[in-house]
């Protein structure tokens, strides 16, 4: 018969190893099996905040908001469900400066080097580089992908990407899907690896504005941009 002190004992010992398994479980929860099979612990991806800095990009024709800033809130987002994946991620800018250094001549010049820099010394399997949008027309509205012109492999992964933004972002919102478009940019050319800029609305809509000044609107958008991640990781891993 147990005394009261080794009662008291055995009560503290079984409770510790309570919360251990509850841990556990937690942590065995926050990366699913799919995640596991298809090898996702062994992944990198490069989350690039566009501009910085004294290099606000484009500006909300509402609500006034610097491209900068919401291209870091988005990156931020897509940072924290990445990893909550197993996915590892390296940020390029994770603060509101640029990586340019002083403001004397060349300074875009540094700072677009300084993110090739990272991004090649960090490995990575995919790049995604987060940006906003802007038109002529307020009518034009939605998130784009776009890639490296004559890569196959960046095209693969925009077009992934893009079929998932119009599932859960583009036919909700907007009515409409989108085709993932090419051209010549930087951060996606100096890429070792599939890269792709993701233009997550357009600043000259006020509908896309409005939504993008909202952190519920952002979350969906990191959602959407990981689970294209993962679906990309996924079909690269069973392809022959």
């Amino acid at each position: 018969m147990l005394t009261k002190s080794c009662h008291k004992i055995w009560l503290s010992a079984l409770s510790i190893c309570l919360v251990i398994a509850i841990l556990t479980v937690a942590v065995c929860l926050s990366i699913s099996p799919a995640d596991e099979a298809i090898g996702l612990l062994t992944h990198t991806v490069v989350i690039d905040a566009g501009h910085g800095g004294i290099d606000s990009g484009t500006t909300g024709v509402v609500t006034g908001n610097r491209e900068s800033d919401l291209n870091l809130l988005v990156a931020r987002a897509l940072l924290s469900k990445l990893e909550g994946a197993g996915l590892g991620t390296v940020m390029t800018r994770d603060g509101k400066d640029g990586l340019y250094g002083t403001l004397s001549p060349g300074f875009k010049r540094r700072d677009m080097e300084r993110r090739a820099a990272i991004i090649s010394a960090s490995a990575p399997t995919v790049t995604v580089s987060i940006h906003m949008n802007k038109y002529a027309s307020p009518s034009r509205r939605g998130a784009q992908v776009y890639y490296q012109k004559n890569d196959p492999e960046g095209q693969a992964l925009a077009n992934v990407l893009q079929s998932v933004l119009n599932a859960e972002i583009n036919l909700k919102e907007g009515g409409r899907a989108f085709s993932a478009l090419s051209g010549d940019f930087y951060v996606c050319r100096v890429s070792p690896c599939p890269a792709v800029i993701v233009e997550c609305g357009f600043l000259s809509s006020p509908e896309d504005d409005r939504l993008l000044a909202t952190d519920e609107y952002r979350q969906r958008l990191a959602t959407a941009i990981k689970n294209g991640v993962c679906e990309y990781l996924a079909l690269m891993t069973v392809a022959p």
